[in-house]
């Protein structure tokens, strides 16, 4: 029964490292996905603020068509919908993160629990054969000591 418990917890520790890489995989790829749509964000808010600077310039200039105004309008209209897509993305891509890094915790949490049993159980069996070896001793000094008094 000792030998099945000593090969049980490292086949469960290397299983829980086995999800422990996997967590971390997805929690740095969650992570990248993340850094990526608040470039895109960044991205899509100095092209809003480039062309309005731009359209402000030129419209100092001259008088403006209501062709051009409603461009205008529809870019910013645009820029204002994928500006709400990637809120959207970004805060689905948040929930994400936040799960893969509490499934990477807890598989942290799951392989330091079979590493403790398996070290509780190397300690238990270390106790047993200390006190067997003990309990040998001492019946072997028992013996000793009767042979001496028959002798």
């Amino acid at each position: 029964m000792a030998n099945l418990k000593k090969s049980v917890w490292p086949v469960l520790e290397k299983l829980s490292e086995s999800r422990e890489a996997a967590a971390f995989r997805q929690l740095a790829e969650g992570r990248q996905k993340l850094a990526d749509c608040e470039r895109r964000e960044k991205r899509l808010a100095e092209l809003r603020a480039d062309y309005e600077s731009r359209y402000l310039q030129a419209g100092t200039g001259r008088v403006q068509s209501i062709a051009d105004m409603n461009m205008c309008r529809g870019f910013v209209d645009h820029v204002d919908g994928l500006q709400k897509m990637l809120g959207q993305q970004k805060s689905n891509l948040v929930y994400a993160v936040e799960s893969a890094g509490q499934a990477y915790a807890d598989a942290q949490r799951e392989k330091m629990k079979w590493q403790h049993l398996e070290e509780r159980d190397i300690a238990i069996e270390r106790s047993k054969r200390v006190a067997q070896e003990q309990r040998a001793t001492d019946a072997m000094a028992v013996a000793r000591f009767a042979y001496r008094r028959m002798s």
